[in-house]
């Protein structure tokens, strides 16, 4: 045989190898926002990330949602000073082999998700910001619009309002009246390519409590933003009473 056709022949394996080769999941990064103080809870001796449900912090109920996503390769999480050292402890207590990073946070929401992004390794290629208490979240839906933040570049969680919406001016008046299909509640995962938010941080006027999601980043610099409909039970635990209401959804859960 030629050593021409041979030549031919190994050209002709390698396509057929590349082919069927598996296309490689983009790197990555699950941002866990955890640096409130939860004032709605009326509990001044214990912040609201560390508050538990049915046994758990509300904070590691939502890392272990990211640790059992196999869409997630890594996980920070940006917290309060004095709390950053649990993270070291629950990280061994709950198996959390995923938390590579816990860093200070800031007042402002939107300053936490900017010192998160700051902070993200050189390999990110996606990243996916999280409410902490939001931790009813499952791994198949944080997978679901991971995905739906590959095939779009942004993408979040989302409800859809099931009541009539009302837009209101300052002084309560109804200015007008949405049509419902069209209103959606943002929730959290939000997902974005990592240098879709960087232009989108870039073209930020200021960070401030304005910005109260990541999603209005991307929004604001002109970036299509795909909504995902997400699990009703993805609520954020703001009052006692909702503690209440997690716990039940738990048990319902486990049947």
């Amino acid at each position: 045989m030629s050593l021409h056709a041979i030549q031919k022949i190994e050209k002709i394996c390698n396509q057929i190898t590349k082919k069927d080769e598996k296309p490689k999941k983009p790197y990555t990064v699950g941002i866990v926002l955890a640096a409130g103080k939860g004032s709605r809870m009326q509990n001044p001796e214990q912040t609201k990330q560390m508050m538990e449900i049915d046994g758990i912090p509300m904070v590691v109920r939502s890392l272990l949602a990211f640790e059992a996503c196999p869409c997630i390769d890594e996980i920070m999480v940006v917290g309060l000073k004095e709390e950053l050292p649990l993270y070291r402890d629950f990280k061994k207590i709950y198996g959390i082999t995923k938390l590579k990073k816990a860093i200070q946070g800031c007042d402002c929401r939107a300053q936490s998700a900017e010192k998160g992004f700051l902070s993200l390794p050189e390999q990110c290629e996606y990243l996916a910001f999280h409410d902490a208490a939001r931790c009813l979240i499952t791994p198949k839906d944080i997978e679901k619009i991971v995905r739906a933040g590959y095939r779009y570049g942004a993408a979040i969680a989302a409800k859809k309002a099931t009541d009539t919406v009302k837009i209101a001016n300052k002084d309560k008046y109804i200015e007008s009246t949405p049509e419902r299909s069209m209103v959606w509640f943002a929730q959290t995962p939000q997902v974005f390519k990592k240098s879709l938010y960087e232009v989108a941080l870039a073209k930020a006027e200021k960070l401030d409590e304005k910005i109260t999601d990541d999603a209005m980043l991307a929004e604001n610099a002109g970036f299509h933003v795909r909504l995902v409909k997400c699990d009703s039970e993805n609520f954020k635990v703001t009052t006692p009473d909702d503690i209440a209401l997690a716990e039940s959804i738990l048990r319902k859960r486990l049947g």
